[in-house]
């Protein structure tokens, strides 16, 4: 499954997140890699809440 593409604004929290845990400013191949993973993150979490939905129908 390919990841979903999301609204630039969402990317912020987990890239704050991490700077504020590591004490700096992301370079931008770790910005990359961090926007990926949530990406596949996210992309995995809707996949399995469809499927608990589906279940439900």
């Amino acid at each position: 499954m390919e990841p979903l593409e999301f609204n630039q604004i969402m990317y912020n929290e987990p890239i704050y997140w991490l700077e504020q845990r590591w004490g700096r400013q992301l370079e931008e191949h770790e910005r990359n890699l961090a926007i990926l993973i949530y990406r596949w993150t996210k992309t995995t979490q809707e996949a399995e809440e469809i499927k608990i939905l589906e279940a439900f129908k």
